[in-house]
């Protein structure tokens, strides 16, 4: 619920590949995944309540990184051409200018997925005061029946 407004801006943000048809496209690649807490996370003593992912997988994964911070040029030395073994030679990668999609979208819309994450860890906090409490209550009467049992 939270992260599903940014994931939508991200998706109609996200830049089209129209120059190499490989058939990888960002707007594609991405996925939610919410971890509530669990047994794994009380047992490494994490205080965290839920974590939200927006992340991508697969071959889009370099590409979103390379896509949004961008990419110094750089020279890299190759010994094969075509898949056969060749003299080595130098091949100039050519920087890539960054276009930062994600981060504006999380900062467009961070105000408001903040209040909403905050209504709902306080529904998440009243549920375990809740049960807790029921727990504790009984707890105490079982206690106060048992020793109105011993009184003499």
């Amino acid at each position: 619920q939270v992260l599903q407004p940014i994931l939508q801006d991200i998706i109609t943000s996200a830049p089209i590949n129209n120059v190499v048809l490989d058939g990888v496209h960002l707007k594609d690649a991405f996925k939610i995944k919410i971890v509530a807490r669990n047994n794994a996370m009380r047992k490494s003593g994490s205080d965290t309540f839920i974590r939200g992912y927006i992340y991508t997988k697969g071959e889009a994964n370099a590409y979103a990184t390379m896509v949004e911070f961008g990419r110094n040029g750089y020279t890299a030395q190759r010994n094969q051409l075509f898949g056969r073994n060749t003299k080595p030679y130098n091949v100039d990668i050519a920087p890539v200018q960054a276009n930062p999609f994600m981060r504006t979208a999380f900062y467009r819309h961070a105000p408001h997925a903040a209040q909403k994450l905050i209504d709902e860890i306080d529904k998440e906090i009243q549920k375990i005061w809740n049960s807790r409490t029921k727990i504790a209550n009984s707890y105490i009467n079982k206690m106060a029946k048992r020793s109105a049992k011993l009184k003499p």
